[in-house]
């Protein structure tokens, strides 16, 4: 019966070690140069449009985000807009594989694809000696 137990104790010791390696390898990163930005939805705090192609985000670190869609999307600036993320997992980054669904009251849904995602322009200075 020790025996058994024993046993439990170290293949829960195991899998509590390759779980906490597996979660060190998808947490997403600071960018470093050369290196695309990644944007989580899991990270994501807060959007605001730009225009009708562009939107920034922020992240929970307030770093922003600048994004860019591959058509116009003309509810992007509907002061009402919300977005409905398809295919975008909490831990995948933000890139051209993800559409969203811009919705506005009036207007309807529109289904709008990224084209980039880059850091803001402000963030890049702050980061460059």
């Amino acid at each position: 019966m020790k025996r058994i137990i024993l046993t439990g104790a170290l293949a829960g010791g195991m899998l509590a070690s390759l779980t906490g390696a597996f979660m060190a390898t998808v947490q997403p990163t600071d960018v470093l140069a050369g290196e695309s930005v990644c944007l989580t939805k899991s990270r994501l705090m807060s959007w605001k449009p730009i225009d009708a192609n562009t939107l920034e985000m922020t992240d929970k670190q307030f770093k922003r985000y600048t994004v860019h869609m591959q058509d116009e999307c003309t509810n992007l600036t509907a002061q009402t807009a919300t977005l409905v993320y398809c295919f975008w997992g909490n831990l995948s980054c933000l890139d051209s594989r993800v559409s969203m669904r811009v919705a506005s009251p009036g207007r309807g849904a529109l289904t709008c694809r990224v084209a980039s995602v880059e850091l803001a322009e402000d963030a890049k200075q702050a980061g460059s000696p």
